[in-house]
Order: C-alpha cells, then structure tokens, then sequence
C-alpha cells in the first residue's frame, strides 16, 4: 500500500538522474574532503602566522625604549647639524682665505713677471756692455799696439835725433 508520504518519496526518486543515484554520495564526500582539507590548511596557516606574530610581539622594544633611542638619535643629529653648521662656516672662512690668498699670489706673481721682464732688460744692458767692454778691449789693444809703435817710433825719432845732435857738434 502505497501511502501520500511513500507516492511522494517514490515521485522525487523518479525525478533524480540515474548518475546521481549512483555517484550522488561519492560527490558529497569529495566535496565534504576538500571542505575539510581547505579548513585544515587555513587552520595551519592561521597558526603558523599567530606564531611569527608572537615572535615579532617578542621582539618588540617598549615605547619608552623606542622613545629614548628616538631621542638619542634626534639629540645626535642636532649634535651633527651644529657641527655641520660650524664645519660650513670654517669652510666659508677657508674659501675666502684661498680667495685672499689666490688674489696675494696673483700680485706676487705680476710683481715677479715685472721683475722677469725688468731682468731681461738688464740681461740685454749687460750683454750690450760686454759688447762695448770687448769692443773697448779690443780697442784698448789696438791703442796699446799703437803706442808701442809710437814709443818706438818716437824711439827711433830720438836716436836719430842724438846723432844729428851728435853730428853738429863735432
């Protein structure tokens, strides 16, 4: 006998694919193993991230130790930006004292190429008056040769001058 519940039951199993009757079961318990798989894994990566979050927690400073090597830094760095202010005035004053200096050694080297020019005037002079002293030298030379020859001319002039002397007064 065939109850409304059993007729109704019996019409849904005729509406069902054959496939599903048959693999139905198979289907849901690989959908139900890879629920659980993926549940699994999520599960382990949940708790290998609430690990490394403990160790970092582990490895956190204090806001007060943070807080004083904030300061200790800020205090070195207005220390070093002193110094870097003092070292740029100290290379402001080195700057200009090359400035100064650069412009003392460009006088001095004027000076100098003036000297330069005025020693190679006096070079000139003084190969000019080696000229003239070789010229009066060699002069001096002549006129002595000259003189010797008038010496022994006068020489000659005087002997001749005794004998005729010596002549008229015999």
């Amino acid at each position: 006998m065939d109850t409304p519940a059993r007729k109704n039951m019996h019409f849904e199993d005729e509406n069902i694919p054959l496939w599903i009757r048959i693999f139905g079961g198979s289907i849901l318990s690989i959908t139900f193993l890879c629920v659980i798989t993926l549940t699994g894994y999520i599960v382990t990566n949940i708790n290998s991230l609430q690990s490394q979050v403990n160790s970092v927690n582990a490895e956190m400073i204090t806001k007060k130790d943070f807080q004083d090597r904030q300061k200790s830094l800020w205090d070195l760095f207005k220390s070093d930006s002193d110094m870097t202010n003092s070292l740029k005035e100290r290379m402001n004053l080195l700057d200009q004292t090359v400035k100064d200096r650069q412009n003392t050694m460009e006088k001095y080297e004027l000076k100098i190429a003036d000297q330069n020019k005025t020693i190679e005037i006096m070079n000139k002079e003084i190969a000019a008056l080696k000229e003239r002293s070789n010229s009066f030298d060699s002069q001096m030379v002549q006129m002595r040769e000259e003189s010797k020859q008038l010496q022994n001319s006068i020489q000659v002039f005087r002997e001749r001058v005794a004998t005729i002397e010596g002549k008229k007064k015999e």
